[in-house]
């Protein structure tokens, strides 16, 4: 076996790094120093006897590591070259069915060792799965892999980037895409400087949370990345700066509160960063993302319209992904999505729907429509560069005629009822009492004769600053005497 140093074991249902492998002081033959990822594991931190053999490379609160024998139960893992054989050229003849059960009957597949038989051609093999085979790096040349462009080795068990350089090295072509997601690394990683002479297109480091920022940076500049996938991997800052050259860009479920820094991306067109802890974006510099095309921060902690007034100015966003944010929880979805349009006027697709020319068109006039209905709303119009333009292309929005009172409350009046010995003297008595414009004088004379406990008065009605007028007719309505709210009954004894 060659140096174990930082490959990966599993023993009794535990796994690990390897972190040493030699003697220890007291003891006989050869020990490895291990370093595990499974809970309880632990024993030290490294030492014995006084002595540092190995550092954790996890700061834990607990220890991770142990020394064990190079028993023969430990799981090594496998090569590449082994993974790919048992994935795509098993031994023995294969037994293939010439139909497939499924939900409504049999499913006729007569073509299936075709398929077989191409996938078993590895030097014909486009893409390369290896996820989930315990793969630990190379055993030799990969020389019968000529075709591949994509190569999958999620989950596996690389432990360091060398490996993972090595393997990429070491494949006849250049490759497209490289994923090496969920694979127990952790920085310090030793990325080589210079860069490779074949580049790697994407790369897809996503569940690495003990991968640094740094690390990342040195490794997108070694591949001479143009897109990277680093999510899932509990990224708080972007501390340290990327190639140039990269064009698309996934933080999705981090951690990470401020996107300024990529700002400095000359060509990026696509940034991914939903479910992450943004709360802002205004607070890019004003010359930055003017490459940007496609973004996505849905689930973020974005809360004022700023950050879309902002997005407004970015010459080339087209796609939008701002759903289930603080800015559009508390709105209806249609008072949402016409408020991101009519501030977002490049914008051809909102939250995955298509903006074509007639909706945008129907939304911004719905937004005017919000205006109107409420002028002074903080996030309608004064924040709103977009608002007078609107104007200019769809008109001023009408102003909706004020809602039309109770119909009770319109006929009646606020009057006061005085008892008094004449017009011009004090009141002796009063009370308000809310009458029906439209009710006879004679149905006002019960009311009138309780304030007066007598059966022979007047009634006069005086409205502000105008003449008393005398109630006169019993069979006319108070409103031919043009009652109103605070006119004056004063009921005058005979």
């Amino acid at each position: 076996m060659d140096d174990p140093v930082g490959r990966w074991i599993s023993v009794d249902g535990a796994s690990g790094v390897v972190r040493y492998a030699g003697p220890v002081a007291g003891t006989a033959g050869t020990w490895l120093g291990v370093e595990w990822t499974t809970p309880g594991r632990g024993r030290h931190r490294g030492e014995h006897g006084g002595r540092q053999y190995f550092r954790c490379h996890v700061a834990s609160a607990e220890p991770t590591g142990s020394f064990i024998r190079n028993v023969a139960r430990i799981n090594w893992g496998q090569s590449l070259e082994q993974a790919a054989h048992e994935r795509y050229t098993p031994d023995g003849a294969l037994q293939l069915p010439r139909a497939i059960d499924g939900r409504r009957g049999r499913i006729e597949a007569p073509r299936l060792d075709m398929i077989a038989a191409l996938q078993g051609d590895l030097a014909r093999l486009p893409v390369l799965g290896l996820d989930g085979m315990q793969v630990h790096g190379l055993a030799g040349d990969l020389h019968e892999f000529a075709s591949v462009r994509t190569l999958s080795l999620a989950d596996n068990v690389l432990a360091s980037w060398a490996r993972i350089d090595a393997i990429v090295g070491a494949l006849p072509g250049a490759l497209d895409t490289l994923d090496v997601s969920a694979n127990p690394l952790h920085s310090p990683l030793d990325v080589p400087a210079e860069p490779l002479q074949r580049p790697v297109r994407l790369l897809r480091i996503d569940t690495a949370p003990h991968v640094c920022w740094p690390d990342i940076c040195r490794i997108a500049r070694r591949l001479q990345l143009r897109a990277l996938s680093h999510g899932w991997s509990q990224l708080a800052r972007i501390d340290a700066e990327l190639p140039a050259s990269l064009v698309e860009l996934r933080l999705e479920y981090n951690m990470v509160g401020d996107w300024a820094p990529l700002a400095r991306l000359p060509l990026v067109r696509v940034a991914l960063a939903g479910n992450a802890e943004l709360a802002r974006l205004d607070n890019a510099p004003a010359d930055g993302f003017q490459t940007l095309e496609e973004l996505d921060v849905s689930h973020t902690g974005i809360a004022h319209w700023r950050s879309v007034d902002f997005l407004a100015r970015l010459p080339r966003l087209r796609a939008l992904r701002i759903g289930a944010t603080p800015l559009v929880a508390g709105l209806p979805a249609d008072a949402a999505r016409a408020q991101l349009i009519a501030r977002l006027p490049r914008v051809t697709k909102l939250d995955g729907s298509a903006v074509d020319a007639r909706h945008r068109a129907d939304m911004e006039r719905y937004f005017l429509a919000l205006h109107a209905r409420n002028p002074d709303a903080d996030d309608v119009k004064l924040d709103c560069a977009r608002y007078a333009q609107l104007v200019s292309v769809h008109g001023a929005p009408r102003v909706p005629p004020p809602p039309p009172a109770h119909k009770l409350d319109a006929r009646l009046a606020d009057v006061e009822l005085q008892l008094a010995a004449d017009l011009s003297g004090p009141a002796a008595a009063s009370v308000r009492r809310p009458l029906i414009r439209s009710m006879l004088v004679r149905q006002l004379r019960p009311l009138a004769m309780r304030l007066a406990k007598s059966r022979r008065f007047q009634m006069h009605l005086k409205r502000p600053q105008l003449d008393w007028i005398a109630l006169d007719s019993d069979s006319r309505p108070l409103s031919f005497y043009g009652i109103d709210d605070n006119a004056v009954i004063r009921i005058i004894p005979d």
